[in-house]
């Protein structure tokens, strides 16, 4: 990616389009990922593109439309960090919800060769103390 900014919107592109290809491109070869679905944790590229290609053929007949909140990023001449929360959720063909999550994302960059890749990208959903359940 062109700037670590840039990545909310190539993240929300790649999920909408389903682009499997767009979003692969965005994590570097040594990601580390740890994610509140199946996996705990993720390592290196071969496993997140595996996770995508399994992710983006289960919604390959959803609409499915990311909105991105509070995305904060700060970066120098090398490495960087991002932090938001994000809204996936499902949309019948007349566009109405069918179901969503809310999650919170931290996601760290470095620059190689002129290009910014996320190394690190934590994902997390807030729990309610008295019930154990995800906050949604």
């Amino acid at each position: 990616m062109r700037l670590p900014q840039d990545f909310t919107s190539l993240y929300k592109t790649a999920v909408e389009n389903k682009d499997k290809q767009l979003m692969c491109s965005l994590y570097h070869k040594n990601i580390v990922f740890y994610d509140v679905w199946n996996d705990f944790s993720l390592n290196g590229i071969a496993n997140i593109t595996s996770m995508i290609n399994s992710w983006f053929d289960s919604i390959s007949s959803e609409n499915v439309l990311v909105d991105f909140e509070n995305s904060e990023t700060i970066f120098d001449g090398s490495a960087g960090f991002s932090t938001c929360s994000f809204k996936f959720s499902a949309q019948s063909d007349q566009g109405v919800e069918i179901r969503h999550i809310k999650e919170r994302m931290t996601v760290c960059f470095i620059k190689e060769n002129e290009e910014w890749f996320v190394t690190n990208q934590h994902t997390s959903v807030p729990i309610h103390m008295d019930t154990g359940l995800g906050i949604f």
